[in-house]
């Protein structure tokens, strides 16, 4: 894995969040890679499965901003810590950190998984906003 790799990565993340687009990220995926997340009850695949995370993703926030604080690299795979901060679709403001780790097979990315604060996506009824719940919160409104 290169570092202009991860720089592609990282670069693609900022347009996601940036310019509601998820294509240019969802090209770095490769036909035989996995995603998952703790929002996830299954193992995403693919390309199809890059779609599906990285849009539900984009879909749980009105506006979001990660920054990258520390990266390691280490063979394949890049260990990225960042924070994120934004506004849920219910409205309610969202501060959250969290470590990623994204596999690469040359420049296109194998395995991408994340583990973050999910307490942070708990509504005040501590209802939690999953992928599967739709991030609706407890009146089941956006």
């Amino acid at each position: 894995m290169s570092q202009a790799a991860l720089d592609r990565f990282k670069a693609a993340v900022e347009d996601v969040e940036q310019k509601h687009d998820i294509g240019p990220l969802v090209k770095l995926f490769g036909p035989d890679s996995t995603l998952d997340s703790p929002a996830h009850e299954r193992l995403l695949r693919g390309v199809a499965g890059a779609e599906a995370f990285w849009g539900e993703y984009l879909d749980a926030f009105q506006d979001v901003k990660s920054t990258f604080t520390n990266e390691q690299l280490a063979g394949d795979t890049a260990i990225l810590e960042w924070s994120s901060k934004g506004t849920l679709l219910t409205g309610r403001p969202v501060t959250y950190r969290g470590v990623s780790l994204v596999t690469f097979a040359g420049d296109r990315i194998k395995r991408f998984v994340t583990y973050y604060d999910s307490a942070q996506f708990v509504s005040d009824a501590n209802v939690p906003m999953t992928v599967e719940t739709g991030w609706k919160n407890d009146d089941g409104g956006d």
